[in-house]
């Protein structure tokens, strides 16, 4: 199958399923929010994540002002917008959605029934596995998007609510460290891993491509590496300079994602930023 184009005439349409997951492994949004583009979206650096990530670009890349960015790199910047989506089988199925960390309160844009429009990508948080059960119309939503061969992305134990839905069984992926084993004995017809930080597998028969990333820092630099392959690595430094961060590569080793700055005399890798 071939890969998922990423639509380059439009907005990015992005849904995020709405359950009280982790808020450091899917979004940083403490008010309520709508479908939204970068303006609505604070930066939070404390806990970046998969959702702010894919927005993030985005805003250091196009809103000039604070250093000079080349025309060709905003050219080649995303637009996103985001869907917080509730399962359409929930009692009140608008209503605030408390999250699992943190004092977040996340409210609803849509449902499962409601969504506005078709999503390009969805991305799946992590909850307490131990405690949670994914409702029926979040399960069906995922079978749905996969099915039809649009990209998802998850991290942390979102891999496990992503399983449970039987659409990695027989496709590789990985989970956190801490969960391995303890996700390997529940699910054992997915070819699990852990020798990377990250686990890409496109899928087969028109499946769409999963992204698993095996932690919620992981998953920053999961979507890093495919900021960096879709945009370009112009893009991704600009992004990443707005929060002093460099990713880490698949394997795990810094300064393997961006150019290296070597220091004068000594030899020693440097941090990728020139700042002004």
């Amino acid at each position: 199958m071939a890969p998922q184009q990423v639509p380059r005439d439009r907005p990015i349409e992005v849904g995020a399923l709405l359950f009280d997951y982790q808020a450091s492994t899917s979004h940083a949004q403490p008010r309520p929010a709508h479908s939204f583009s970068y303006a609505r979206l604070p930066i939070l650096a404390y806990s970046l994540n998969i959702c702010l990530w894919l927005t993030l670009v985005l805003r250091l890349v196009k809103q000039q002002g604070f250093t000079p960015i080349a025309d060709s790199t905003i050219a080649a910047a995303p637009t996103f917008n985001f869907h917080h989506i509730a399962a359409a089988s929930s009692f009140n199925n608008l209503a605030p959605v408390p999250m699992l960390t943190s004092q977040f309160i996340f409210y609803p844009t849509c449902t499962t029934a409601t969504l506005p429009v078709e999503l390009d990508y969805l991305v799946v948080g992590g909850p307490n596995p131990a405690a949670f059960t994914p409702d029926p119309a979040h399960v069906d939503f995922i079978r749905k998007h996969v099915a039809a061969g649009k990209t998802l992305f998850t991290t942390c134990t979102g891999i496990y609510v992503v399983a449970c839905t039987g659409v990695l069984d027989g496709r590789e992926a990985t989970i956190n460290n801490q969960e391995f084993y303890w996700v390997k004995e529940r699910f054992p017809n997915v070819k699990w891993r852990k020798d990377k930080k990250w686990v890409v597998d496109e899928g087969k028969d028109g499946q769409g491509t999963i992204w698993t990333g095996s932690g919620a820092v992981a998953g920053i630099d999961m979507i890093a590496s495919w900021i960096k392959q879709e945009f370009g690595v112009e893009v991704l430094m600009q992004g990443a300079a707005g929060l002093d961060y460099e990713p880490r590569d698949i394997d795990g080793f810094a300064n393997e994602v961006f150019p290296k700055r070597l220091q004068e005399g000594t030899g020693r890798v440097m941090g990728a930023h020139v700042y002004p």
